[in-house]
């Protein structure tokens, strides 16, 4: 291998893996519905299955057994497996064949045989193939949608030794096992349908156990960043200046969540007497504002600062400042509840990932508001660090650009223009640059 050709590698596995980037630039999968004239429909919204992942294979099986094709996505990015269930209305007939071959002058995975199905008027193929897009393999079950025919006249397997097994009487809606050691035996395989009828999709993920508290390596400014509230959908993060900021994000079927707000209802004033500004934001999508505001109201929560999550504020909190302070590496989506502490000048300094307890909260609050010579973040963090290097600006600005927050991304790039390292010695700053 050339060194140009490892180089090249290395590269690529730094760009995707640490700094973010797609190798099909974050397109949205798409779904093409066969319209039985030659012609397809483009129906990826309709199907949900228009997700931005990183997708690398998709593979076809029936899952459930219900006569339709169901849908697997393999993906670089978490999740890692997607499982898309045809829940189309049915409105024809299939029939689906398992091929077995002798071992002997035919593979017993039958890989290359072709089966070929007549109808009144139509004929289908298909041929088994190993392997299907990359490192993939959809079902070794051929299934034929037969459309309205009512009668099979004949079903052809031509085995890869160059043997052919005719099957006569074959019905409609089978699903059938065609053994070519046995002359074209056929066994009617058993159905199980109905596996997959009520299954809804994966419920956001839940933290267990004791929160994940992280002390940001250096502070993130998010002065300009919109929080929309049920009173100023424009309002920002700079609105809020002046005071510590506690940003809660919950949703209504989060019950660490409600933990949090029987908390706060009991403890709350700790809070309140240090000049804490608690702010909840409610990231249902879309977000009912009547029916958020009466759970804040039953736990008896000051609702006059509360807001939502919009798609706008997702992509910035969770696609583009998430990925910058984890790394693209960190794929899965944010536990809930959330919750972010900002200083009096709209910086981020601590995320709390799941339920946290107040005191701990109270602690930061403390180490913020205190006069002490070490700088914030080492006193948050609890240690001292002899190079104190500077956010990266530049790149930050660039996903913002990536995902659309042009305002954003002009904000961070004039800040990196006056972001520079320093050295702490003595209790003083020394800047690196000279």
């Amino acid at each position: 291998m050339s060194d140009e050709y490892a180089d090249a590698w290395a590269a690529t596995r730094i760009l995707t893996v640490q700094e973010g980037m797609s190798w099909s630039g974050f397109e949205r999968n798409h779904t093409f519905l066969n319209l039985g004239n030659g012609r397809f429909a483009d129906v990826s919204r309709l199907s949900n299955a228009d997700v931005d992942g990183d997708g690398r294979a998709v593979a076809s099986v029936d899952w459930d057994d219900d006569g339709k094709l169901d849908l697997v996505l393999k993906n670089r990015t978490a999740p890692r497996v997607q499982i898309f269930h045809n829940r189309y209305p049915s409105s024809g007939s299939f029939l689906s064949v398992d091929l077995v071959g002798n071992g002997t002058t035919c593979n017993r995975d039958a890989i290359n045989a072709r089966v070929l199905v007549e109808t009144q008027g139509a004929r289908f193929q298909q041929t088994l193939h190993g392997g299907e897009g990359f490192l993939a393999q959809s079902s070794k079950r051929l299934h034929f949608g037969l459309g309205d025919a009512t009668e099979i006249e004949r079903v052809t397997v031509q085995w890869p030794d160059g043997t052919d097994t005719v099957l006569d009487g074959v019905e409609p809606n089978s699903r059938i096992v065609v053994d070519q050691s046995s002359e074209g035996h056929v066994v009617r395989a058993a159905t199980k349908s109905g596996l997959l009828t009520s299954t809804a999709h994966a419920p956001p993920l839940a933290q267990s156990g004791p929160s994940s508290r992280v002390v940001l390596g250096a502070p993130l400014p998010m002065a300009p960043v919109r929080i929309p509230s049920f009173k100023n959908p424009e309002r920002r993060v700079s609105d809020l200046a002046g005071a510590p900021v506690l940003l809660m994000l919950w949703s209504s079927d989060c019950t660490a969540c409600m933990r949090e707000f029987l908390a706060l209802r009991q403890q709350g004033r700790r809070l309140d007497r240090l000049g804490l500004r608690v702010v909840t934001m409610n990231a249902d999508h879309p977000t009912d504002a009547a029916a958020a505001i009466a759970r804040l109201e039953r736990y008896d929560l000051d609702t006059a600062d509360a807001g939502f999550v919009d798609d706008r504020l997702d992509s910035v909190l969770w696609r583009t400042f998430y990925h910058h302070l984890f790394g693209p590496r960190t794929n899965l989506s944010p536990p809930s509840p959330t919750s972010l502490l900002l200083d009096s000048e709209g910086r981020l300094l601590v995320l709390y990932m799941g339920q946290v307890d107040l005191r701990t909260i109270e602690v930061d609050v403390k180490q913020i508001l205190a006069e002490d010579e070490r700088p914030l973040l080492d006193r948050l963090s609890g240690g001292y660090r002899l190079v104190h290097y500077p956010r990266d600006f530049t790149r930050l600005a660039d996903a913002c650009t990536a995902r659309g927050h042009e305002e954003l991304a002009a904000y961070y790039r004039e800040l990196a223009e006056d972001a520079v390292p320093f050295l702490f010695l003595d209790g003083e700053r020394q800047d690196l640059r000279r």
